[in-house]
């Protein structure tokens, strides 16, 4: 994906651009540029300097360039009128307020389309972790971890404490295919920039946290794996009824 950065000026910081504003905006700044100045318009003008000395030369009366060399008075007898070098300023200074409009614009939208992105991401949380209490889920997770034996599918080493979704297509539907159990080392692998969007997915057994914890991975009130006791069948269950805290 395209990304284009510029200066927010409204916050004096840069921000980038993405995708199709990305496209747009490099579009109409191309289209600003290539509205520069033509120097349609020339008129001969006397141009005083600082030190108090004159020179006659050719002036665009739009933008105030000087298109000439300083011709001789001598050669060019006649009368012309004063060259105003405000006229360059003024020039200078629309054409820096109309890219600062077009910078302005397309770091609104962007602003706008990102804060409803966070918004939409944020009603996907709410309701992903809602589906995570539900029974079916529950019964698919079980699933998952029985085909692995409670083993991580990453390593085939540590005990498995989540259930990944590969994919977020089906959330709510999933195939059991597109999950699979892992430890926790394995899951920061497969989240390697965790700035980058929320886990959605950090269902870990809540039993390394709690005190009948036995190796590997057991429970040692029911005497059986974890998965198996926090499944909805299982001796502790999805609502953890036998989780006691370290005293």
């Amino acid at each position: 994906m395209k990304r284009t950065p510029v200066i927010d000026q409204d916050e004096g910081k840069p921000i980038f651009l993405y995708g199709e504003i990305a496209d747009a905006y490099e579009r109409e700044i191309e289209e600003f540029e290539d509205g520069e100045c033509q120097h349609t318009n020339v008129t001969r003008r006397l141009w005083t300097l600082n030190t108090g000395a004159t020179q006659l030369k050719d002036f665009c009366d739009q933008c105030g360039k000087d298109m000439s060399k300083s011709l001789k008075q001598s050669e060019h007898p006649g009368t012309y009128p004063p060259f105003d070098e405000a006229i360059r300023w003024r020039y200078a200074e629309t054409r820096e307020q109309e890219r600062e409009g077009i910078v302005k614009k397309y770091v609104k939208l962007q602003k706008e389309k990102d804060n409803e992105l966070i918004r939409k991401s944020k009603d996907w949380s709410d309701e992903y972790e809602a589906y995570r209490r539900t029974e079916k889920w529950q019964k698919k997770r079980f699933k998952v971890f029985e085909r692995a034996h409670g083993v991580c599918e990453g390593c085939c080493e540590k005990p498995a404490v989540l259930v990944h979704h590969t994919t977020n297509r089906h959330v709510g539907a999933e195939l059991i295919f597109e999950l699979v159990a892992l430890c926790r080392d394995c899951h920061e692998i497969c989240h390697p920039d965790k700035s980058e969007r929320p886990f959605y997915d950090n269902d870990y057994l809540p039993c390394f946290n709690f005190r009948w914890l036995f190796e590997p991975a057991n429970c040692g009130r029911t005497d059986e794996k974890c998965y198996v006791a926090l499944s909805p069948n299982g001796g502790c269950g999805p609502k953890f009824s036998l989780f006691e805290n370290f005293k």
